[in-house]
Parts: C-alpha cells; sequence; structure tokens
C-alpha cells in the first residue's frame, strides 16, 4: 500500500477539520438553544421545590453515609463480608450523593456553557 503524498495528506487532514468544525457547530447550536429552557425553569418556583428535595435527600445521606463510617470506626467488624457490606453501603452512597450533586448544578452548567456556546457561534460566523 502506497503511502499518501504531502498533499494528500493534508486534504484529508483539512477535511477532517472542516467534519469536525461542522459536528462542533451543530453542538453548540444544541448548547445555545438549551440556555433558555434552563433559564426559564431555573427560576420557576417547582424548580426551587425541586431543590428543596434534593437537598434534603443530600443531607439524609450525608448522615446515613457518616453513621456507617462512625459504626466502622467505633464498633469495627472485622468480619469480611460485614466489612464488605459496609464499603459497598458506603459507595453506593457517595454515588447518591455525587449523582444528587450533579443533577443540581446541572442547569447552571447548560446556562454557563450555553452562553459560551453563543459567544463561540458569533465568533465563528463573524470569522
Amino acid at each position: 500500500m502506497a503511502q499518501p503524498s504531502r498533499q494528500q495528506f493534508q486534504e484529508a487532514l483539512e477535511r477532517k477539520q472542516r467534519e469536525r468544525a461542522k459536528d462542533r457547530k451543530a453542538d453548540l447550536n444544541v448548547l445555545a438553544q438549551a440556555q433558555v429552557p434552563m433559564v426559564h425553569l431555573t427560576q420557576s418556583k417547582e424548580w426551587d421545590y425541586f431543590l428543596s428535595l434534593i437537598q434534603s435527600k443530600i443531607e439524609e445521606v450525608e448522615n446515613t453515609l457518616a453513621a456507617i463510617q462512625e459504626a466502622f470506626t467505633f464498633t469495627p467488624s472485622f468480619d469480611p463480608a460485614d466489612m464488605a457490606a459496609q464499603k459497598a453501603d458506603m459507595i453506593r452512597l457517595a454515588i447518591q450523593k455525587h449523582t444528587m450533586e450533579a443533577i443540581v448544578s446541572l442547569p447552571a452548567q447548560i446556562i454557563a456553557h450555553g452562553e459560551k456556546a453563543k459567544i463561540a457561534l458569533y465568533e465563528s460566523e463573524e470569522g
């Protein structure tokens, strides 16, 4: 199989960059359009209620995690099955907490990145 010439390589590279630019522009458009509903969502009383529910669940998970850690520290069980179960519970709860925190922060991230997407789209249309 013959290697491509420098010109063929350059053309292939430019083609790939144009494809990526199209994909990037499509992604930026989606993100910019998602910003508007997120702004309206986060200014609603329903969103505030949802946040209060999630926040109380986060606090519940934190308290449960602290209780498991305390029990593990002050009344350790050296039974491998008990230790594995406690560790699994701690991991599961930490994942739940992280997921809920990500849910709460998602609209703010979409709004911030939507603004950046609008700027990038504007700059790409100018340039």
